[in-house]
């Protein structure tokens, strides 16, 4: 009984002697996040160009920008799309980092990515594009 009881002792002496783990620290700009943030200025690029590039009887569809956008209009509207989907994938990365619904950060990038790419693509497809 007194073997067990020491032993006891000298391992709770043991484990109040460990130091505490540090936490885990989740990097908000990871290699991930440069990958899909890069693939959403590739396909707003690309929408961009063919948008600016048009030639023959093609229009702009977003009425945001209207039927025949100048560069600059263009320009600032796909920037500031940029700006603000970076912004929101960082803000949710962020927050919800290592949490079990972690992956939301991606939704707005690649949405707005697979759209303008989609525009982009079809404004080529249909001849729109010089």
């Amino acid at each position: 009984m007194k073997i067990v009881m020491l032993m006891l002792a000298f391992a709770g002496l043991s484990m109040a002697q460990l130091p505490e783990a540090p936490a885990a620290r989740v990097t908000t700009i990871d290699r991930k996040f440069v990958v899909v943030e890069s693939a959403l200025a590739v396909s707003l690029a690309l929408d961009a160009y063919t948008t600016i590039e048009r030639s023959g009887d093609c229009y702009e569809t977003d009425s945001m920008l209207g039927q025949h956008p100048s560069t600059a209009k263009v320009t600032v509207f796909m920037a500031s799309q940029m700006v603000g989907m970076s912004a929101i994938s960082y803000l949710l990365k962020k927050k919800l980092g290592g949490r079990m619904h972690g992956a939301a950060w991606l939704a707005p990038s690649i949405y707005a990515a697979a759209g303008h790419g989609e525009a982009g693509i079809r404004n080529v497809a249909r001849g729109c594009f010089r």
